[in-house]
C-alpha cells in the first residue's frame, strides 16, 4: 500500500473551473426565467454536481493506481485534438448513438484506458443515458442510423 499522499494538479482543475463559470453566467442570464424553462438546465446541473461528487470521491477515497509504465505519445495528443472534429462531422453519416459510443471509446482508449470491457461498458451507459435523456425526453431531433431494423 502506498503511503503518498494523493496531490492536487491545480492545472487540471482548469475545466471543472470554466464549466463553473459557464453555469453560473447561464444561471445569472435566465435569473428571470420560470421554473419550466430551467427544468433541463437544473437537471443538467444536478447530474454534473453528482458526476463531479463521484470523480472526488474516488480522487480522495480510492486505492492509488499502479504507475503506467506506458510513454504517452505525441500522436496521441494529435489524436485527441482532431478527434472531436471527426466525431462532428461522423456523427451526421452514423448517427449520434454510434458515433457518441466510438467517440468515448477512442478517447478512454487515448487517455490510458486499459481494460477494454471497462471502456465498452463505461461508453455504453454513458451513450444510453444521453441517447434517453436528448431523444427520449427532450425530443431533440438528432441524426440517426437507419439500419432498417432499428433506429439509432
Amino acid at each position: 500500500m502506498s503511503t503518498q499522499r494523493k496531490q492536487v494538479n491545480w492545472g487540471e482543475t482548469i475545466v471543472p473551473a470554466i464549466t463553473l463559470l459557464f453555469i453560473a453566467a447561464y444561471f445569472y442570464q435566465t435569473r428571470d426565467a420560470s421554473a419550466e424553462v430551467l427544468r433541463w438546465p437544473l437537471a443538467i446541473a444536478i447530474l454534473t454536481g453528482i458526476l463531479w461528487l463521484g470523480v472526488l470521491f474516488f480522487f480522495l477515497f480510492a486505492p492509488p493506481a499502479e504507475e503506467s509504465s506506458r510513454p504517452f505519445a505525441p500522436g496521441k495528443a494529435l489524436l485527441i485534438l482532431l478527434a472531436p472534429i471527426v466525431y462532428i462531422l461522423a456523427t451526421t453519416y452514423l448517427g449520434f448513438a454510434l458515433a457518441s459510443f466510438l467517440f468515448l471509446l477512442i478517447m478512454f482508449r487515448c487517455l490510458g484506458g486499459i481494460s477494454w470491457w471497462r471502456n465498452i461498458l463505461v461508453a455504453l451507459i454513458i451513450t444510453g443515458s444521453l441517447y434517453f435523456i436528448m431523444i427520449g425526453l427532450m425530443e431533440m431531433s438528432l441524426p440517426r442510423l437507419d439500419l432498417g431494423f432499428i433506429l439509432l
